[in-house]
């Protein structure tokens, strides 16, 4: 999932404007926000993929100390298949597919306060979460209620030729990126939800433990 999340994700940067792979970085992280953190060796192993493939096309164009920097352009193949992935639903998701579900499923049953202590630092990571998800959705939430360029009379880049606009986001876009930014708050708040619901289900199991053993 998070392979097809990345090579589809670049071939829509790359439907914008042509790029180099650090560019292509900067931008996918900067789109997804706190959501995505890659590496340079996913992104050039998936760009080469996505050239043997035939989606994107590699130019060598700007000279960066003793070598030359590849500039990837996407093909009228990869606009295709981009354009056919982004109209297909996405399948069943795997919730329970997280590091702490698995730890829980682990623990040490004999120490439950090792268990509670985790939740507990888990509690502060995902505070944590939820205040940087609110902070992005303020911001675009501010951003959203700027004039959009259509709204400006201006000509929004892009429009009409299938591919996303590369000057400043339209109305929709916004739209979009606000969505997006406070489905992350709601799945922030979401995960506080539950770990109370775990929290609170361990602690009375352990009184229950511990009122039966005395």
């Amino acid at each position: 999932m998070a392979q097809t999340s990345v090579k589809y994700g670049l071939l829509g940067l790359l439907a914008r404007r042509p790029a180099h792979g650090y560019d292509l970085k900067k931008s996918f992280e900067a789109a997804a926000g706190a959501h995505w953190d890659l590496n340079f060796g996913q992104i050039y192993t998936t760009l080469n993929r996505l050239v043997s493939d035939g989606l994107v096309e590699a130019e060598e164009k700007t000279r960066s100390g003793p070598r030359e920097k590849l500039t990837y352009y996407i093909t009228s193949e990869g606009l295709d298949a981009l354009a056919n992935w982004v109209r297909q639903p996405v399948g069943r998701t795997k919730p329970l597919r997280d590091e702490l579900y698995i730890k829980l499923l682990f623990a040490d049953r004999r120490r439950p306060e090792h268990i509670l202590a985790l939740l507990a630092e888990q509690r502060r990571l995902y505070e944590g979460n939820l205040a940087e998800a609110r902070d992005r959705a303020k911001r675009e939430r501010a951003e959203s209620l700027e004039p959009a360029p259509e709204q400006a009379g201006q000509p929004v880049a892009g429009a009409g030729s299938g591919t996303a606009s590369a000057s400043a986001p339209s109305k929709l876009d916004r739209a979009i990126r606000l969505a997006l930014a406070e489905a992350a708050v709601v799945r922030a708040e979401a995960d506080l939800r539950w770990l109370d619901l775990c929290e609170n289900k361990i602690s009375v199991a352990t009184d229950t433990l511990h009122a039966t053993s005395e």
